[in-house]
């Protein structure tokens, strides 16, 4: 008899300790502790891909502003209207690209598109002006806003080697001049910096404007800069970090706005867009 009061007595007090336990259901497991400094690293990474992706959403701003300003008369060459219409729908595939990007590697089909609207208004304004049609060339590496580059001219980045790069006819008059290039400026964590030494993120905003352009000229004008490696990481490559850390020598965004979506591999990296031929690296002469 005593030892059956013990056995309850034991299991009353076993069942009075689980009682007093945080309820949990059965099979859970304990929620994860985050890391210290994990909400913060999430929270960097989300400004330096909205940081990103509002220089391409400029960009196609930028494009819809010419289009919208090209003078387009009612009586229009049948040719001149097939440029107009090009135009227009690179614009379109730039906007779509732009509202389904959700990682840095959907930036180039945006920049590809805006390249081709952008040739297809210089074709538009030289039939108007009844000039030859100017030849397709990379935009100007210093800022794509200036345009379709003239020509090639020698620069070096800081503590860099000399290398020809395409150039607008304003960049290539300051060089000839011995001044700084007009560069595209972006906000870092340090300040602002040249777009091409502001972190890996744009690297596929870049491929999208040059890749076409041959690989050796890819390597050529980057040579020495922190995007030449970044050009060639594999499609879904986490640009920020496993942990939305610093994400190589540009260091963590300041504050450079919302987010925008999330850090996934995108729904079109890779794939076909809008019917067109955006493939893989194949289609850029990778």
């Amino acid at each position: 008899m005593d030892l059956l009061l013990i056995a309850l007595l034991i299991g009353a007090v076993v069942m009075l300790m689980r009682s007093m336990r945080p309820h949990q259901a059965v099979g859970q497991r304990p929620a994860r502790r985050s890391l210290p400094g994990a909400e913060h690293n999430k929270e960097l990474a989300e400004r330096r891909w909205a940081a990103v992706r509002r220089v391409a959403e400029e960009d196609v701003t930028q494009l819809g502003q010419q289009i919208a300003a090209t003078p387009v008369p009612d009586a229009i060459a049948p040719e001149a209207a097939h440029d107009f219409d090009e135009a227009l729908n690179a614009y379109e595939r730039a906007k779509e690209a732009l509202e389904v990007s959700t990682h840095p590697d959907d930036l180039q089909w945006v920049t590809r598109s805006i390249d081709d609207g952008r040739f297809a208004l210089a074709k538009l304004e030289a039939r108007r002006d009844g000039r030859e049609l100017p030849s397709r060339r990379p935009p100007c590496f210093f800022d794509q806003r200036h345009g379709l580059s003239v020509t090639d001219a020698q620069w070096a980045p800081p503590e860099g080697a000399l290398r020809d790069v395409p150039v607008c006819a304003a960049c290539d008059a300051r060089i000839q001049d011995g001044q700084d290039p007009q560069a595209r400026m972006v906000e870092t964590a340090q300040g602002q910096r040249p777009y091409y030494d502001a972190g890996p993120e744009y690297a596929p905003y870049m491929r999208g404007w040059y890749a076409a352009s041959g690989l050796y000229m890819m390597n050529n004008i980057l040579l020495g800069t922190m995007l030449l490696n970044a050009m060639y990481y594999p499609p879904g490559f986490d640009y920020f970090g496993a942990d939305g850390g610093d994400g190589g020598d540009a260091g963590d965004m300041g504050d450079a706005g919302d987010a925008g979506g999330d850090m996934g591999g995108g729904d079109m990296g890779g794939g076909d867009f809008g019917g067109g031929d955006f493939g893989g690296f194949g289609d850029f002469g990778f």
